[in-house]
């Protein structure tokens, strides 16, 4: 899910999108806890049923007040997703995260923007942002 700071957004970022992925909005752009339940509720849940996943799974985040509502708790409970909040200062615990997945992410999503810049001579904005995924 991207996170945009629009009232409401523009037709062409939605139609970039990548199609199995979705937008949240906030005021600030930023993840809050509605906008996480949308997106544990309508985009995570129907994918684990979809792809006909066992359950129960567990969803590891971490612990900050934007992933956490009373709401996504009880859905959670309701659908065998356990959410596992990592305390703050465990970095030790995420080391793996950091060498398997966000690195080969962070170094494909440099070579999407420098491969951008080459072809456009433009910096990457949040409008031409979800296109560059496709």
């Amino acid at each position: 899910m991207i996170v945009y700071p629009y009232k409401r957004i523009p037709t062409h970022i939605v139609n970039d999108l990548p199609e199995d992925w979705s937008i949240g909005r906030s005021d600030s752009g930023w993840m809050v806890s509605a906008v996480f339940y949308e997106y544990i509720a309508n985009v995570f849940y129907p994918w684990l049923v979809n792809n006909n996943v066992k359950f129960p799974v567990i969803f590891f985040l971490d612990g900050h007040k934007s992933h956490i509502s009373m709401e996504l708790s009880q859905f959670c409970a309701n659908k065998k997703i356990l959410l596992y909040c990592f305390p703050a200062n465990a970095t030790h615990i995420l080391q793996p995260c950091d060498t398997t997945i966000f690195k080969p992410l962070k170094n494909a999503w440099r070579k999407e923007v420098r491969l951008y810049k080459q072809r456009t001579s433009k910096s990457v904005t949040k409008v031409v942002f979800a296109g560059l995924f496709k």
